[in-house]
């Protein structure tokens, strides 16, 4: 941790940042997916208009709480297949109309591919191993080779890759 800590002068206040909408990301990614799915089940199923805007409100005050961090952070995972999840297009969108910056990392880069009307391949070739991931040799340097080694190794098992760029965005 000594080694560490001085790297983080000037950062201090953008790691506290950091962690503070990373608690705030976790309680949206549990509370959106209920939220939406109570507006088709108790809203529209049971014809309750009022509960189906007190919802939508709900929904429109947590991504405004989101829009609070400074950015949106959407790291890797699944394949994509048709359209994304609500709550993901939902967040996507809020962050998107805000200007406020994305960063999506390998299935989050896809994602954001994808809501911009941008499309995917799939089957990249010299990316999956029969067994597992592939693990790839990386090079880190000041704060990040503080954190992770200077030589800090990334896996991947990429099954889809950005094919043509959605509007706005370039590669």
């Amino acid at each position: 941790m000594r080694t560490f800590y001085p790297y983080t002068k000037g950062y201090r206040q953008w790691i506290l940042l950091g962690v503070a909408c990373s608690i705030a990301e976790a309680v949206l990614e549990l509370e959106l997916p209920q939220a939406m799915s109570d507006i088709v089940d108790v809203g529209i199923a049971g014809g309750d208009r009022s509960y189906i805007l007190l919802t939508g409100l709900k929904m429109f005050l947590m991504a405004m709480a989101a829009l609070g961090c400074g950015g949106l952070l959407l790291p890797g995972g699944g394949d994509i297949h048709g359209a994304l999840p609500p709550e993901e297009t939902f967040l996507l969108r809020a962050f998107w109309e805000a200007r406020r910056p994305i960063l999506g990392i390998c299935r989050g880069m896809q994602a954001l591919n994808v809501f911009r009307g941008g499309t995917l391949r799939s089957g990249v070739p010299g990316h999956q191993l029969p067994e597992g991931d592939m693990v790839h040799p990386t090079r880190a340097e000041g704060l990040m080779a503080a954190l992770l080694w200077p030589c800090p190794v990334v896996n991947s098992n990429h099954h889809q890759a950005v094919d043509r760029a959605g509007e706005g965005l370039r590669l």
